[in-house]
């Protein structure tokens, strides 16, 4: 009959490792940035994510004439002939409570330096000009833009050693010890014989050992 050889189950694992960083862009005298005109923006200072420059783009006239009533914001990837996958949450900051608040938040998406997808959301209608204007995220003509992002790293390099599956380690037996230990003098018998008048010292476990390996 032919012998199969069993090969051994072997495992590896992938974790996913996200890098998460905030950007806070302030704009002040808002009122003074209106009529720049549609497609002109304003972009924030440099800052850096999961090792990628990334940058806040603000259209305060709408970045097309679709969203010529409406402020436009964008996150933007700056670093060169990069590819990275990533997400945003951009949010507006309420000027009496300093507390941020969604407005379009992104899912896991890849953004390519070299090509339009180097911004995000693909939305230019962020917040209706005139429902901004009334509201407590512009007072005092200050405007804050809160970015959240979020970067995943390349899980390729996540990816672990190659092991044994559900591999049980067992530690070295010392049986041999433990049962010659039981033959030093200075152990506790706990057994004795009379033999020839002469008495000897034993143990039990050995007398079990002893007449357990002389069966047939």
């Amino acid at each position: 009959m032919p012998r199969h050889t069993l090969n051994p189950k072997t495992v590896s694992t992938c974790t996913a490792e996200t890098e998460h960083g905030d950007h806070v862009f302030e704009i002040f005298d808002y009122s003074q940035h209106r009529g720049m005109g549609t497609g002109e923006y304003i972009r924030s200072g440099v800052f850096s994510v999961g090792g990628h420059d990334w940058a806040i783009r603000f259209y305060p006239d709408g970045f097309s004439g679709i969203s010529k009533d409406y402020i436009s914001v964008y996150l933007e990837l700056l670093s060169k002939d990069t590819k990275v996958r990533a997400s945003c949450d951009l949010r507006l900051v309420d000027q009496s409570t300093g507390l941020s608040a969604s407005v379009i938040k992104t899912g896991l998406r890849t953004f390519d330096s070299n090509n339009i997808t180097r911004v995000a959301p693909h939305d230019g209608m962020f917040m209706n000009r005139s429902k901004l204007e009334a509201s407590a995220y512009l007072h005092g003509d200050h405007l804050t833009i809160h970015c959240i992002v979020s970067v995943m790293k390349d899980p390729r390099v996540r990816v672990s050693k190659t092991e044994l599956f559900n591999r049980i380690e067992f530690s070295a037996s010392n049986i041999t010890e433990q049962l010659g230990n039981l033959l030093d003098p200075e152990e506790v018998a706990d057994v004795t014989f009379s033999v020839g008048g002469e008495i000897c010292a034993a143990h039990r476990v050995l007398l079990i050992v002893t007449k357990f390996l002389g069966r047939p």
